[in-house]
Parts: C-alpha cells; structure tokens; sequence
C-alpha cells in the first residue's frame, strides 16, 4: 500500500487520476477547471443525475463504500468534485513500507511528504482533518517520519482521532485538546518491522500505562494484546489508582489466556463511562492439546469492574471463535444505576438452575441487552426449557424491573442458524419475538463466530479478527514455569 489521499489508501493507478485533486499553489477555480476536464467525457453520461439538488447526491454519496467515493466518484465531474470535496481530507490513512513491488525502497514516503505538505501549506485543509491513522511497516521509517508526524499534529487543531500501528515505545507527540481518541494496534509483523535491528525482542513487552496519562485523551482502544503478567513491563502504585482521565476503554481481539493485568489497568481510571473487552483466540490454538486454558473468570473480572459500577453506562465482554471462560460465579449487575447497555455471556448472569432469574440481576435502566450463548455441547432439554424459561421471565417482568428495555438479542456464537435450532433449542424460541414485542421491546437472534458480526460488534465499529488467525501458530516456553503459552505470528498475539 503506501499510498495517502484522504481518507483512504489507494492504487498508483488512481494516484495518477488523483494527482489533479491535491491542492498545490491552486486557487478552487483553477483545480475545478482541471476535475471539469478530467470528467468531460463522462458529462453526458451522468447529466441526469448532477441535475440533483446538492444535499440529495451528497447523502446519497455518503452511502457509497468511501474508497469508492474518493477514487471514483471524484474524477467523475466537477459536481461530483463539489459533493466530495468535504471528505476528502476528512479522514487521513498513512501505510508506510508495505512493499509494492522491487526497487522500491521506503513505499509511500512519496505521497506521506506530498500530502503533509499539502496540509501545511493550507490551512482551510487541515481544518478538515479529523482523523489520522498511521501505520509502520519497520522501524527505521518510523524514525524518519517521527519529526514530520509531530510537526503535523501540532497544526491540526480540529484532530479528534489519532491511530498508531504499531504503539511508539514512549509517547511524546504534542499535546492536543481536541484529540480525545488513541487507538493503539498491536498487530505487526515483528520480523519485518525490525528487520536489520539484531537485538529485537522475541516477545513484545508493553508499557501501556503511560498511554492511560495523557491529558487529553478520553477515549482509549488497545488491540492484539495479552493480559499475561509476563508480558508487562508497568510497575502499578497505589497513588496512580483512579488518576486517568480516560473514560472509554476499549481492549478488542485480546487473548482470553488470563484476567493478569487488566485489574490493574482498571484500576488507573478515575471513572470509566464504557468498557469494552473482546477476547479471541484461533481454533487452531483451542484445539491444542495440553495447551493452557484459554479461558477468562467472571468473579475477576466482576471485581476489577465494581469501582466503576456508578459511572458505567456501557459495558461489553465478548469472547469470539475459540476464547472461552471460567463461570464459577456470576455476576449482578443490578445496582449498576447507570448501565443503559449491555453485552454479556448467558453464563456470566445466570449458572445452573439456582441463579437468580434474568431481570432480578440487570441494571433497572437498560435499554438494550446482547446474551451471548457461546459454542459447547448441545444443550439438555432441561437447560434449554430453562434458557427459554429465563427470557419469558424477562419479558413478562420488563415493565416492573426493565421499564427502558428497548432490545434484546441472543447471539448464538459459533453457530449458524441449523446448529442452533438442534444443540440450542431455537425452534422453541419462535414464540419469544411476539412475546417481548407485546411489551414493547424487539427480540432477535443472530448467528456468528465473531463479536464483530454481532449488533452490539457492528454499532461499535469493531472489525473481523486480523488475518487469517489460523496460521503460523507456533509454542515456545517462557520459562519452567510456564509451559504451554502460544505466540500467534498472524495476530502477534500471545496466548
């Protein structure tokens, strides 16, 4: 890849066509001139549609996958330039040393140091900007790129997103205001990004804490991690306990092997609003004999979230393909006042015949709740009568103890809709649609391997696991005492 115009990477071919769209010494009506010229050939052939009031092709457009709309739609006429021209700085994505082809040395710096010049030469440009996402293919690029990056951020006042792949070991970018959201993607290939440094680690140890320090940033997004005590080189202090500002953090496509250090990450928050957890582990890492369990608790996990009881208004544990979990408790989440919404293992509310029913353990102010019912063995009759009996409770209690509910979804992890109907019993969950709209709520059922394909998954822009993940899989010993753990060299995640 390699190559940045606006909001997304595209072909040489397409830069080519592009090039007439960057704004150099231009004035607006010089650059519409070149687009009017570019696209004249296909005036007639779109004449009706430009004949469209402004604000109909620009909702409609928006509609379009935004690749397409950049690179196509674009070059198409000036109309069409004038119905883009908002987006096309909006949303900025920097690919540096993927490779494209021999004899190209650094891909990408090209059009990395075409199109920051661009935005510091304009400024009405880098008022548009609201998102950049950068990713490094090796680490003596990140170090040629470091100074340019910062000089840039220190002009885009209206930044509020800011993506790094893979993390910088310290972080010392210029502080932004506007700047509330850090994701960091710890999913690289480690042998490419080191390449000609002797002396890289062969396992990454992260330092994440300092990432829970930075001023401005309130929304945080850590992905490719392991919660592994081993992995972490943070020393945690009591008097950094509740001392982040950060009060949206997001864990996605995280090893299930442990809870380790995550009480301590939870810890460093004054108060979090949502709280995201997706763990997953590959198939063929599940299925390893002898390998360790991969497998979180819900009495930990319960316990690190409790200090943010009060605040949480949004709360999300997942475990997709094969992460499992430990449910020798459950967990009541009834006096959380502010939770609106939720998605949850069954397991986690409710185990074995003598748990509380589903509406005597949820928050009275929820409004809308995803159960996961996770892949295993089919289910008895007795436990499927009981599943259908805790739903119907559900809905016949909504208006006394759920008043807000507003949906309900059942995801069926793991299965499709065939499997489902003989291990989990959903022909017998035909009636519960009828049952939960009497009361005004909407019930649905979906069928996924993956959190990311799942409703709550979809709202929160959470992507399909990285990679292939069922490759390159390989065991090593840490030490004596820690046999079994498993590096995925497709994920770069431990497990």
């Amino acid at each position: 890849m390699g190559n940045v115009v606006g909001r997304h990477k595209v072909s040489k071919a397409d830069l080519v066509g592009l090039k007439y769209l960057r704004l150099q010494e231009t004035d607006s009506q010089e650059q519409a001139m070149q687009v009017e010229k570019l696209g004249e050939k296909n005036e007639e052939k779109v004449d009706q549609i430009t004949l469209l009031p402004f604000e109909i092709m620009h909702q409609t457009f928006a509609q379009l996958p935004h690749e397409e709309r950049l690179t196509t739609t674009s070059l198409v006429c000036k109309k069409f330039m004038d119905v883009n021209r908002t987006h096309i700085y909006k949303f900025i994505h920097i690919n540096l040393g993927n490779p494209r082809g021999q004899g190209e040395d650094n891909p990408g710096l090209g059009e990395f140091g075409q199109c920051f010049t661009t935005l510091l030469k304009h400024e009405q440009l880098r008022g548009r900007v609201l998102s950049i996402a950068l990713k490094v293919h090796h680490h003596d690029l990140y170090l040629q790129v470091q100074g340019h990056l910062e000089n840039l951020l220190k002009h885009l006042k209206s930044l509020r997103e800011l993506s790094l792949n893979p993390p910088p070991s310290s972080y010392d970018l210029p502080t932004n205001p506007m700047t509330t959201f850090l994701r960091l993607d710890f999913h690289y290939n480690r042998t490419t990004f080191w390449q000609g440094w002797p002396d890289f680690p062969a396992v990454p140890s992260l330092e994440l804490k300092q990432f829970f320090y930075i001023n401005h940033i309130r929304k945080l997004q850590i992905e490719h991690i392991s919660f592994a005590p081993e992995l972490h080189r943070d020393a945690f202090f009591y008097s950094q306990h509740r001392a982040s500002l950060i009060e949206d953090l997001r864990f996605i496509d995280c090893s299930p092997q442990t809870t380790g250090k995550l009480p301590d990450l939870l810890l460093l928050p004054k108060s979090l609003k949502c709280f995201v957890l997706e763990t997953r582990c590959p198939w063929s890492v599940a299925q390893t004999p002898g390998a360790r369990p991969h497998t979180m608790n819900a009495q930990e996990l319960y316990q690190a979230l409790e200090p943010h009881s009060a605040s949480m208004e949004e709360l999300v544990v997942a475990f997709s393909d094969g992460a499992s979990f430990l449910t020798n408790s459950t967990m009541c989440l009834a006096g959380w006042s502010n939770l609106t919404r939720l998605a949850i293992p069954e397991a986690f509310l409710v185990r074995g015949s003598y748990s509380w029913p589903l509406h005597e353990v949820l928050p009275s102010r929820l409004q809308e709740l995803q159960i996961q019912c996770p892949l295993g063995k089919p289910l008895s009759p007795y436990a499927k009568a009981t599943r259908i009996m805790r739903l119907t409770q559900l809905a016949g209690n909504k208006n006394a103890s759920v008043s807000e509910l507003k949906r309900v979804v059942v995801w069926h992890q793991g299965q499709d809709r065939d499997e489902a109907g003989q291990h989990d019993g959903l022909g017998e969950l035909k009636e519960l649609p009828g049952l939960f709209a009497s009361v005004g709520t909407e019930f649905e059922c979906c069928f996924a391997s993956a959190f990311a394909g799942t409703p709550f998954g979809e709202s929160l822009g959470v992507k399909k696991g990285t990679g292939s993940g069922e490759q390159g899989v390989w065991a090593f010993t840490l030490g004596a005492s820690q046999p079994g753990l498993y590096y995925d060299e497709d994920t770069q995640s431990v497990f």
